[in-house]
């Protein structure tokens, strides 16, 4: 063996034997042993984990009815579903609502959605965040849609009028009568 070789496993030998060894000027940094640990925080630690499992919330719901079913609903010009209908809400505000259905008069109106105690500042906070239930606000809109009058013409002789109207109109365009059956034009298969 050579002289450098024995050196070098005299230096690794010594660096082996002092483990967890601070660097030159560096403060050593010791953990406390486990049975040394904040007693507090130990029997804390389950309360927190079920207070932040229960902490409970608030479900706002528009439902909307109308008599009879069917009816398409828009809220805030905005086609939603048709009736009955269960829309979600995050916004306590006066959505306008229209209700139409085919053969009804359509309704337009606003909704007053005010805030109910639990949502005024600062309670809202305690509600949403630390009350340990679920909080339901569901508000309800029941609506009768009446049939729709048909629309007549004022007197016989302005329907009269309308329809000479029509005709001098058809005889402009070279159109057929309103009684003539409208047919399909001849093709020339020859081609």
């Amino acid at each position: 063996m050579s002289a450098r070789d024995g050196s070098a496993r005299d230096v690794s030998a010594r660096v082996m034997a002092k483990p967890n060894r601070p660097a030159a000027g560096r403060p050593v940094a010791r953990r406390p042993p486990s049975s040394q640990t904040v007693r507090g925080f130990d029997s804390l630690l389950p309360l927190f984990t079920a207070f932040l499992l229960l902490t409970g919330c608030v479900e706002r719901k528009l439902v909307i009815r109308s008599e009879p079913e069917g009816a398409l609903v828009y809220l805030d010009e905005e086609f939603r579903g048709v009736t009955p209908l269960e829309v979600p809400f995050t916004y306590y505000a006066d959505p306008q609502i229209e209700l139409r259905k085919p053969g009804f008069e359509a309704q337009r109106f606003l909704y007053d959605l005010r805030a109910p105690f639990y949502q005024w500042v600062p309670l809202d906070l305690f509600f949403e965040v630390f009350y340990p239930f679920t909080i339901v606000d569901e508000r309800k809109i029941e609506r009768t849609l009446r049939p729709a009058e048909p629309v007549l013409y004022a007197d016989e002789a302005t329907q009269e009028a309308l329809l000479e109207r029509a005709q001098e109109t058809r005889d402009l365009l070279g159109a057929p009568a309103a009684d003539t059956p409208l047919r399909p034009s001849t093709v020339d298969e020859s081609r």
